[in-house]
């Protein structure tokens, strides 16, 4: 069963500038593409879905202003399920399932702060926020915060379309054991899982009811700051097959729901 698995790594605390041209939301972004295999070598994008709960703090004034972002990220894992089959066909009923979660493992809350000194935010705007990849993809629908006298916020988003990347090799032990055998052969995986990165799009509108609503003209135009900053974890996970699989069968990969791929014979792992 796939296990949610609290997930982050470490926060910044970064602002930078943005021209006024960039200020529409970004789409969500593509998924994942599939897996490449060279001989027992696997690598790869896959998805990784979330949650962020984040609580916001805002103080405008004429000439400055400042965000204090908090919350907390929920990662899910990313589950590898490792197949046995007798031939290609799948004709034989001693086929054998086993999973493996590849996981990032930590759990931290975040928090960040932004901070502007000139230009003034007048009139009292909307603010709007939208959690991103690093390629600044919106990886959730950007939500209104309030208007900027409101001074706090608390939103909860869905994240889809994360990506990580895996890179591992799979290795096979009792390859020889007939199918009456008491246990079937060890299939041990080791690599990496890297997490890209999480951000968050903080701008400001004049009305959230037009179709094209005006971008307030202040410098700077739109923020914004580093949630998870990107990072690779090793793994190492073994799993052994129980009675029922021998006679040196296929075994196939498959992450989440993602298409099956064939790693290879039991015995050339």
């Amino acid at each position: 069963m796939k296990r949610p698995l609290m997930a982050l790594v470490a926060v910044g605390v970064f602002a930078t500038a943005q021209g006024c041209g960039s200020n529409a939301p970004e789409p969500v972004a593509k998924e994942a593409a599939p897996l490449t295999v060279s001989g027992n070598h696997v690598t790869g994008w896959v998805k990784q879905n979330g949650s962020l709960d984040l609580d916001a703090e805002f103080q405008c004034g004429a000439s400055h202003g400042e965000f204090k972002f908090t919350g907390v990220v929920l990662l899910d894992g990313v589950e590898v399920t490792v197949i046995a089959q007798n031939n290609t066909r799948g004709t034989h009923s001693d086929s054998a399932e086993s999973s493996m979660d590849v996981v990032l493992s930590s759990d931290e809350e975040f928090s960040s702060i932004l901070g502007w000194g000139r230009g003034g935010v007048g009139g009292n705007p909307w603010i709007l926020f939208q959690p991103t990849n690093a390629q600044g993809q919106g990886v959730a629908d950007p939500v209104v915060l309030g208007r900027c006298h409101g001074r706090s916020a608390r939103r909860h988003f869905d994240l889809a379309g994360l990506l990580a990347h895996v890179d591992f090799t799979g290795q096979a032990d009792g390859c020889d054991k007939t199918k009456d055998a008491v246990e079937g052969p060890m299939i041990t995986l080791d690599g990496t899982i890297a997490s890209g990165a999480l951000k968050g799009k903080v701008w400001f509108v004049n009305s959230i009811n037009s179709p094209n609503p005006h971008v307030v003209q202040w410098s700077p135009a739109n923020l914004t700051l580093d949630i998870i900053l990107e990072q690779a974890v090793e793994f190492h996970v073994s799993n052994r097959f129980g009675d029922g699989v021998g006679g040196n069968p296929l075994i196939y990969l498959q992450v989440d729901n993602d298409p099956k791929v064939l790693l290879g014979r039991c015995n050339r792992l």
